[in-house]
């Protein structure tokens, strides 16, 4: 059985450009250490500490429609867009083939209502 198998791939900010495809793998949250504000346990680690994780919603994959580094512009299949910040984003690179099919069963799938008991994310999608 002949399978093609596409990776995602990490792509650093430097080399983001419109027309790409991509998802979001890890995302950054960075929060401060109320402990050392306070001087309760100052020497027990920094004053800001960021967090590396998965994006609460599950993969999505986006298409780039510009790009300002740091900051990128990014469409959804359900035509939402939104900006993404590449200091707190890491963003892999989509095959072409793979994401457009995506975003051609998203279109179809644009005025037929979903069935949560359907959804198979993980994470509870936040609200859009």
């Amino acid at each position: 059985m002949d399978k093609e198998i596409s990776i995602v791939r990490a792509v650093a900010p430097e080399d983001v450009s419109a027309g790409m495809y991509v998802v979001e793998l890890r995302r950054v949250t960075e929060y401060i250490n109320y402990c050392a504000v306070f001087g309760i346990g100052f020497s027990d680690g920094p004053l800001r500490r960021s967090i590396e994780s998965m994006p609460d919603s599950g993969p999505r994959i986006m298409r780039i429609e510009a790009v300002a580094v740091p900051l990128v512009f990014v469409r959804r299949p359900n035509r939402r867009s939104h900006v993404l910040d590449l200091r707190r984003s890491r963003l892999g690179l989509v095959p072409a083939p793979f994401a457009k099919t995506v975003f051609e069963a998203f279109a179809k799938q644009a005025n037929v209502p979903q069935d949560p008991a359907e959804c198979t994310s993980t994470h509870p999608a936040p609200a859009d």
